[in-house]
């Protein structure tokens, strides 16, 4: 994020810290990250970058479910005390419906503050356009991440009778989710109540799991 925010301004050639923050110099900014050895090893460089820069920089580190609990909850109230937060993915619809997060495309386009080498690596394009915006629109860039196994019951993903109601209703075959839509769908379509039996219940599959990764 300090490194969108305050980056070249010109061509590659010509990046520098110290030229992209003149405007700033003097400024403090308040950010808000998780305790990881990634995040350890980027605060030993925050003195070297309020060198070059002038910025001085307040990089607070917190367990896991405080800054999950602290930095939602400094979004949510508007107070505004931190100026940047590491935001986990699955807070992002929250963030948004509530318009606490702000679009940054207008600082990645601007060719004074926006380094002209930052360009995502080719293996985190995928994951990178679809944590990072939205509608269009980027609202932040990948710091870590968190790999997430989905697993699914073999018996009911087969079974004939769940498969021919499954594409009646949603129009497609029921199978392992490739998107978080096909997710909701397949949680929707079983979810039932109690008395309700689905076919698959009354066949003599056996269980065993499928695995599909996000």
């Amino acid at each position: 994020m300090l490194a969108l925010g305050l980056a070249g301004p010109a061509g590659a050639a010509d990046f520098s810290y110290a030229e992209a923050a003149k405007p700033y110099k003097g400024v403090s900014i308040r950010v808000l990250d998780e305790v990881t050895p990634l995040q350890e090893a980027l605060a030993k460089l925050v003195p070297e970058f309020e060198k070059e820069t002038g910025i001085k920089v307040e990089y607070q580190l917190l367990g896991h479910m405080e800054v999950i609990n602290r930095g939602q909850a400094d979004m949510l109230s508007g107070r505004g005390h931190f100026d940047a937060v590491m935001l986990h993915g699955f807070q992002m619809g929250q963030m948004l419906e509530a318009e606490a997060l702000l679009p940054i495309d207008d600082l990645v386009a601007d060719k004074s503050i926006s380094n002209p080498n930052l360009d995502p690596p080719t293996s985190s394009r995928k994951p990178f356009k679809s944590v990072a915006f939205h509608d269009g629109k980027q609202y932040g860039l990948i710091n870590w991440n968190y790999n997430q196994v989905y697993w699914a019951r073999a018996d009911l993903l087969g079974d004939d009778g769940e498969k021919t109601a499954f594409k009646a209703k949603y129009g497609y075959d029921l199978a392992p989710p490739k998107t978080l839509g096909q997710l909701r769908d397949i949680a929707e379509f079983f979810t039932r109540k109690k008395a309700r039996r689905s076919p698959a219940s009354r066949s003599t599959a056996t269980s065993t799991a499928s695995c599909s990764t996000a």
